[in-house]
Order: structure tokens, then sequence, then C-alpha cells
């Protein structure tokens, strides 16, 4: 835990570098400003000692008394491969996604393709038999 007895800005030259070793305390990283928190800059989340988190939400990584602003980047080392990371400024939480492979696109592209096919002769079908 680093404390800030008041504000953190983080400007857009600045690099804020958080550590995620697990989700339990005492193994991330964790801000905690006594005032306002302004986002800017870029965000380098690291992954350690293998942990992989599930989809959803990280534990938060912070406690201020508000909190603004964007960060400009947002970069990660160690997340397992078909998973992606966000944050959402508004809520101020880092997401992780599951990134679908280029498969899924595949299997929903023909999915679409062939209820196209059917409704078209189910339609055909209908003009015949009337």
């Amino acid at each position: 835990t680093m404390t800030f007895e008041n504000d953190l800005t983080l400007t857009l030259s600045s690099t804020l570098v958080l550590e995620y070793a697990g989700s339990g305390a005492g193994e991330f990283d964790f801000l905690d400003v006594e005032g306002a928190l302004t986002f800017a800059g870029n965000l380098q989340v690291n992954f350690l000692s293998g942990f992989d988190p599930s989809v959803g939400f990280l534990p938060d990584w912070f406690d201020a008394t508000s909190f603004s602003g964007n960060f400009n980047s947002l970069t990660w080392t160690g997340l397992a491969e078909g998973k992606s990371l966000s944050f959402n400024s508004a809520t101020g939480t880092l997401g992780v996604s599951a990134v679908p492979e280029p498969s899924t696109y595949v299997l929903l592209v023909l999915g679409g393709i062939a209820v196209f096919f059917i409704a078209r002769r189910r339609k055909q079908n209908r003009v015949t038999a009337g």
C-alpha cells in the first residue's frame, strides 16, 4: 500500500505500474489517496507469479475521496493468452475479459449464413404452396 496524504495527479508523461500476484489482501499494489486522484499518462499492469485472474473485475486498486480523468494507454504483461484487460474511467475498475478466438467468429458467421438460407427456403416453400 502506498499512501498519499493529499491529492494525487498523474500527468500525461507519467507511468503508473501496478503488480498483481493474487487477489488477496497484500497480493497486489494499492493506492490510498486521502484526496482526489486524477488519472492520466500510462497504466502498466504486471501479473506476477503465474497469477491468472478470472474473467471479471480485479480487486479495487485504489481508494480516494474522488477520481477523474483517464489513462492514455493501458499495457500489461503476464496475462494468460485469450484474455484482455480494460480500464473503466467512470468506475475506476480494471476488468479482465475473454478474447474470442478467430474460430469463434467463423462459427458465428457460418451460423448466420445457415439461418439466412433456412429462412429463405421456408419463404420459397410458402410461396410455391400458396
